[in-house]
C-alpha cells in the first residue's frame, strides 16, 4: 500500500488532513513507499506531518499517547529537524527518533515546552558560548572526519506563540516580517491558508497582482544574494552592480505605490492600497534586460572561487525537501509556482545549471531573474475579472508560495475569527539539515560563502 493510501485510511478531519490512530501511524512509518516530507508540527493535542503527493499537500495527524508518538525519522530523514523542534516547543517526544538532542532550546529559555498545554518554568541557565562569528553557531569536531554540528536557539522569537488568539490581520504584521528574504512570500502563504480556512474567493486580478509582487521580490532578493556571494569571493564590481540594481528596484517600487522592499502589501482577501502593479511589471521587465547583461558579464569574476564549493547532490536535496535555488541547482526540480495560478509554465521550465555548487546557485539566480523579466512582461496587462464565488470555510487551511529562497508553507486553524493554532515553514529549515555536509572541511571564509550562496537566514529558521 502506498503512503498516500495509508494516510487516507484515517479519519478526514480537514482539507487534505487525515487523523491516524496508533496503528495507522505505525503503518505510515513502516511503509516502503515515501512521500516528500515538508514539515511537522504540534498543536498541543495532535502531531501533524505535511507531505507532498503529486505536488499537492497531504497532512497526516496523530494523537501522542502520554506525550509520545512514533518517530517518522527512521523512514523520513527530513523529519529529524522537525521532531527536534516539536520536542523543544511542544514537549512531545518522538520515539525511536534518529536524533533527540535539543535544536532550539539550548538552556536559556524561561519556559520548557513554551507552546505545550502546560509549559514548565525553567531556570534559564545554559552554557554561554559567546557570539558566533557567523549568523549561526558552528561547532566543528576536530579529528572526527571534519564533522560539523549546527546549534540554534539564539534568534528564536516565538512568533507562532504570539499569533495565537489574534485575528489574521493582527497576526500578519509579524508573519509578514519573519525574514527579509520573504516579505511577500510569507504574507502570501499565510493569507492563502487563511483564505482557504474562511472559504474566501480571490479574483484572478488579485492573484495576478500578487504574482507581480512575488516576482519583484524574487529579483530584489536574488540581487541581494548575488551581491553577498560576490563579496565573499572578492568580486567587488559584481557586488556593487547588484547592490546598485537592488536600490534602483526599490525606487521603482515606491514610484508605483509599493513599499521599497515590498513589505505589508498582501492581506487576507486582497491587497493593501491600490498599487499600480501593471505599471510596475512593465517598468521592471524593461529595466531588467540591461541590468542582467551587466551582471552576467561580471559574474565571471566570481566563477573560480565558487566552482565545486558547497556541493549538494540531487539525492540529498530530494530526501530533505530542499527547495528554491539550492534545490533546483542540485537537480530537484520542484517549484511551487507550478501549483499557483497565473504562471506561464513554459517560462518556468528548467534551463540547465545543475552543478549543485555555489557557482550553479549564482548562475541559476541570474537565470531566474531573466525568467522574472519575461513573466512580468506577460503581466503588464492585468485585466479586470469579477471576484470568484466564496466557498464554505471549514476553519483550517494550508497555503504556500514559492519565495526567492524556496517554498514557504503555512497551516492555520481559526475559531471565532481568531487563530487557534498555526504553523509555518521557511526554506531555511530544510537548509539547516544539509548545511553540515555542505560546509564540512571548510574554513570560516568557505563556510560564509556557502551560507551566502544558499541564502541561509536564521530569522527563517527560528521564527
Amino acid at each position: 500500500m502506498q503512503a498516500g493510501q495509508i494516510i487516507r485510511l484515517g479519519e478526514r478531519v480537514g482539507p487534505s488532513r487525515f487523523l491516524l490512530d496508533e496503528e495507522g501511524w505505525r503503518a505510515l512509518v513502516e511503509c516502503a513507499s515515501v512521500l516528500p516530507l515538508l514539515g511537522m508540527w504540534c498543536d498541543g493535542v495532535e502531531v501533524h506531518a505535511l507531505f507532498l503527493e503529486a505536488e499537492r499537500p497531504l497532512i497526516a495527524s496523530t494523537v501522542p499517547m502520554g506525550g509520545r508518538y512514533l518517530s517518522l525519522s527512521p523512514s523520513y530523514e527530513a523529519a529529524v529537524v522537525h521532531e527536534r523542534m516539536i520536542q523543544d516547543l511542544w514537549g512531545a517526544e518522538a520515539m525511536s527518533a534518529r536524533d533527540v538532542s535539543p535544536l532550539l532550546d539550548i538552556g536559556f529559555w524561561r519556559e520548557i515546552s513554551p507552546l505545550g498545554v502546560r509549559p514548565l518554568a525553567s531556570d534559564g541557565v545554559g552554557q554561554a558560548v559567546g557570539e558566533p562569528a557567523l549568523p549561526y553557531l558552528l561547532d566543528v569536531e576536530r579529528g572526527r572526519g571534519g564533522r560539523v554540528h549546527l546549534h540554534g536557539g539564539y534568534a528564536h522569537r516565538g512568533i507562532l506563540q504570539r499569533v495565537r488568539g489574534r485575528t489574521p490581520e493582527q497576526a500578519l504584521r509579524q508573519i509578514g516580517r519573519v525574514t527579509s528574504g520573504g516579505f511577500v512570500a510569507h504574507s502570501l502563504a499565510f493569507c492563502r491558508a487563511v483564505e482557504r480556512a474562511l472559504g474566501l474567493g480571490i479574483s484572478p486580478r488579485v492573484e495576478h497582482a500578487r504574482v507581480v509582487l512575488l516576482e519583484v521580490e524574487r529579483v530584489s532578493v536574488h540581487l541581494h544574494d548575488v551581491a553577498c556571494v560576490a563579496r565573499c569571493v572578492g568580486a567587488d564590481l559584481l557586488a556593487v552592480h547588484a547592490e546598485q540594481g537592488r536600490e534602483e528596484l526599490a525606487e521603482m517600487c515606491v514610484a508605483f505605490g509599493v513599499t521599497r522592499r515590498v513589505t505589508d502589501m498582501v492581506v487576507p482577501g486582497g491587497m493593501r492600497g491600490d498599487p499600480d502593479v501593471v505599471g510596475l511589471a512593465r517598468e521592471v521587465s524593461g529595466w531588467l534586460e540591461p541590468v542582467l547583461a551587466r551582471l552576467g558579464g561580471l559574474s565571471v569574476q566570481a566563477e573560480a572561487g565558487l566552482h565545486r564549493l558547497g556541493r549538494l547532490g540531487v539525492e540529498r536535496a530530494s530526501a530533505l525537501a530542499v527547495g528554491g535555488v539550492t534545490g533546483r541547482a542540485s537537480g530537484r526540480g520542484f517549484d511551487a509556482r507550478r501549483l499557483s495560478p497565473g504562471y506561464d509554465l513554459g517560462v518556468l521550465a528548467p534551463r540547465g545549471v545543475l552543478g549543485g555548487d555555489c557557482w550553479a546557485r549564482l548562475s541559476l539566480r541570474l537565470r531566474e531573474m531573466e525568467n522574472a523579466a519575461v513573466l512580468l512582461e506577460g503581466f503588464s496587462e492585468v485585466f479586470d475579472v469579477a471576484p470568484l464565488e466564496a466557498g464554505g470555510g471549514v476553519g483550517e487551511g494550508v497555503g504556500f508560495a514559492e519565495g526567492a529562497r524556496g517554498d514557504v508553507w503555512y497551516w492555520v486553524r481559526l475559531r471565532e475569527g481568531v487563530i487557534e493554532a498555526a504553523w509555518g515553514r521557511d526554506p531555511a529549515v530544510a537548509l539547516w539539515a544539509v548545511l553540515p555536509e555542505m560546509v564540512r572541511g571548510l574554513d570560516e571564509a568557505g563556510c560564509a560563502t556557502v551560507l551566502a550562496s544558499v541564502g541561509m537566514s536564521m530569522a527563517g529558521m527560528e521564527f
